[in-house]
C-alpha cells in the first residue's frame, strides 16, 4: 500500500469526495463521548439526521487512525454507506477537507472522516482538527486516480484502520 500525505489545508472537500466516491463503499465519523455538549448544536444533529438513513453500526475504540484515547473515554466510530445521497449531504455540510469555514474557523460536526473500500480498508483517513489527510493506494490505484495537488508519498507512515464490518 502506498501512502500520500496532504501538504496543504485547503483541499476543496467536494474534489476528494468525487475520489472517495469512485472507490470507496464506506465513511466513518468520529465522536468522543467528552464532547458530548456538541450534541446540544442544531446543526450538528441535523447533520447526523440526515446521515442517519445510511447508518450501519457505531463502535467504541481507544485507538482509531492517528488518535489514541483513554479507554475509559473512547472514540464513538459511526459507519455509514457513501452513496449519492450521503455524498450531497457531505458536501453541503462540509467544504473543505479540514472542516475550516470560510473565515477559517472549524465546523462543529463529527470529525475525522475515513473513507473505506468495499473490502473495508481505509482508503482516505483524516485528523480534521490536526489537518492531518493520507490516502492509502495500491499500485494499481496509483495508476488510475489523480490526487489534488499537495498530496505527497510519504511510505514512513503507519497509521491505519479496519472496520469491523
Amino acid at each position: 500500500m502506498r501512502k500520500f500525505k496532504a501538504t496543504k489545508d485547503n483541499y476543496k472537500f467536494k474534489n476528494i469526495l468525487d475520489i472517495c466516491k469512485n472507490n470507496c463503499l464506506y465513511f466513518t465519523l468520529t465522536e468522543q463521548d467528552q464532547l458530548d455538549c456538541k450534541k446540544e448544536n442544531p446543526i450538528y444533529n441535523q447533520f447526523l439526521k440526515e446521515l442517519s438513513p445510511n447508518f450501519i453500526m457505531q463502535f467504541k475504540t481507544p485507538l482509531w487512525f492517528d488518535g489514541y484515547t483513554h479507554p475509559i473515554n473512547p472514540y464513538k466510530i459511526s459507519i455509514f454507506i457513501l452513496n449519492e445521497k450521503t455524498k450531497a449531504i457531505l458536501s453541503f455540510y462540509i467544504d473543505n477537507l479540514f472542516y475550516l469555514d470560510n473565515s477559517g474557523g472549524v465546523l462543529d460536526l463529527p470529525e475525522d472522516i475515513c473513507f473505506f473500500r468495499e473490502d473495508n480498508t481505509l482508503f482516505l483517513g483524516t485528523s480534521t482538527h490536526c489537518s492531518f489527510a493520507v490516502f492509502y493506494l495500491t499500485d494499481q490505484e496509483t495508476q488510475t486516480i489523480t490526487l489534488p495537488d499537495g498530496f505527497e508519498e510519504r511510505p514512513e507512515i503507519h497509521f491505519t484502520a479496519i472496520l469491523p464490518i
